[in-house]
């Protein structure tokens, strides 16, 4: 492992994550005295996530992790070295780095793999599954009747199914276009 000398800023931090290091996080309970921001937590991005862990908290303590969906929330940078993260029907998270110059490497590294994430699922966005079907059965006086049929008649029989995410369903009119033009 690494030596206990070396402060390394990633203690704590998976080696396969892609940025991680040690934040303070805003306890929303706190009394008046107190600091709100004393909680250290080890946070890392890995794959489109982001995770919070309590430092104090056992390596590999599934229950004490929080993990997030970068692109589901809103993140906001705050002043003086802190970012808050909105998250639609749960609390806010607020972090705070220990300086402004670490918080804005985090926001810089929560955007980059926003960016990597959605360019990801771009990517990816052929269709999952073609299922083509026969909407209605073709009766045999129907089928020899038309025995001189065209590859677009032939293809009006069949109907295309496509299934998609609702995120990349709107994006189909150049799919469609392409669709067209082959038939």
């Amino acid at each position: 492992g690494r030596s206990p000398n070396l402060k390394s800023p990633r203690v704590g931090v998976p080696d396969d994550a892609d940025f991680g290091g040690v934040l303070s996080r805003k306890k929303l309970d706190h009394s008046r005295f107190e600091d709100p921001y004393k909680t250290k937590v080890v946070c890392w991005l890995k794959q489109g996530r982001f995770h919070i862990l309590p430092l104090t908290a056992e390596r590999g303590s599934i229950t004490d992790e929080e993990s997030v969906d970068i692109t589901q929330c809103k993140w906001e940078k705050e002043e003086r070295g802190k970012f808050c993260l909105v998250r639609e029907g749960a609390d806010q998270i607020k972090l705070k780095a220990e300086s402004v110059t670490e918080a804005d490497e985090w926001i810089k590294q929560i955007r980059a793999s926003i960016a990597k994430v959605d360019e990801e699922r771009a990517n990816s966005s052929l269709p999952r599954q073609i299922l083509f079907q026969s909407p209605t059965p073709v009766s045999d006086s129907k089928r020899e009747s038309e025995a001189d049929h065209t590859s677009t008649a032939a293809a009006s029989e069949f109907e295309l199914r496509l299934q998609l995410p609702l995120d990349e369903a709107a994006d189909l009119s150049g799919f469609r276009a392409a669709l067209a033009a082959e038939l």
